[in-house]
């Protein structure tokens, strides 16, 4: 091939790239969709056994030795997609209380350099 190459031989099949990746892509999504298929079985029943967060999911597949899809542990995140995956709804995150806003900052303190720091007593 080499000697091929060196030649100015074009290598491989230009003329249908587009479906080979197609046909890639379309393979690789059917390996996904037949590996949620048999993990949401054990979602479900993880879930009905009472763990709703992702974390605790993820946890829980993790101590039965399930492994990911790449033979990984899993991870919140990896459980979520799988979970979407699965047409299925992600357990909501839990409630966030809103971070206060930033008070604005006197114009004497915009005016001081950035490494002259001096406490509010000293100002």
């Amino acid at each position: 091939m080499a000697r091929k190459k060196a030649q100015g031989a074009v290598l491989g099949n230009r003329t249908n790239l587009a479906e080979a990746q197609a046909k890639g892509a379309a393979a690789t999504q059917e390996r996904a969709a037949a590996f949620a298929r048999n993990v949401l079985p054990v979602i479900r029943e993880i879930q009905q056994a009472g763990t709703r967060d992702l974390r605790g999911i993820a946890a829980a597949l993790n101590a039965r030795g399930v492994r990911t899809a790449r033979g990984g542990s899993w991870h919140q995140s990896n459980v979520r997609n799988l979970l979407l995956r699965g047409d299925a709804p992600p357990t909501p995150p839990a409630a966030v209380e809103p971070v206060p806003p930033v008070p604005e900052q006197s114009p004497q303190a915009e005016s001081l350099p950035w490494n002259a720091y001096r406490p509010p007593g000293q100002r």
